[in-house]
């Protein structure tokens, strides 16, 4: 299933690329990529215009080491 058909999950806080990429500290281009990679897990709402849940992003945080205050751990 191509990447772009995703369909969006069911129940769940989910966030825009500006939202993903603010939090992550990242451009939004970079989370394009990422969905379009499959390395990040979203979906697309009938518009057109992706969406990741929250919890994918909390995942990502954590993996990345980056704090509440925005912050990336060492």
């Amino acid at each position: 299933m191509s990447a772009d058909l995703r369909p969006l999950p069911p129940g769940q806080d989910l966030l825009r690329v500006s939202q993903v990429a603010a939090a992550l500290a990242v451009n939004e281009r970079t989370v394009l990529s990422w969905l379009h990679a499959g390395k990040l897990t979203g979906g697309r709402t009938p518009g057109g215009q992706w969406r990741v849940p929250a919890v994918e992003v909390r995942r990502l945080r954590a993996q990345f080491g980056i704090t509440d205050d925005g912050q990336k751990g060492g």
